[in-house]
């Protein structure tokens, strides 16, 4: 083996001696144009919603930054900070 890829090869490459081959790459975009299959119905992402808005009223999410609680807070949320949770009512 000789040159660049025989004994001391990357050594020379290091030093300077053989410098890096330069690559063009041109990338273009891909796109996908079969159909998009529907996963979920109309109604079915109108319970889902619907499901997560009440849970966000009922039980609530647990925010641990202090001044997210504070900026939900104002915007009209209830807010515990013994436990660190909040409440968001559907009309916020």
């Amino acid at each position: 083996m000789t040159g660049a890829a025989g004994r001391g090869g990357r050594r020379r490459r290091r030093r300077g001696a053989d410098p890096a081959p330069t690559r063009a790459v041109s990338y273009h975009p891909i796109f996908n144009r079969l159909p998009h299959p529907e996963v979920f119905s109309a109604d079915q992402v109108a319970s889902i919603h619907d499901t997560a808005l009440r849970v966000l009223e009922e039980l609530g999410i647990r925010v641990l930054h202090a001044e997210g609680r504070r900026r939900l807070r104002e915007a009209g949320a209830r807010v515990d900070e013994d436990s660190q949770m909040v409440r968001i009512d559907r009309g916020l």
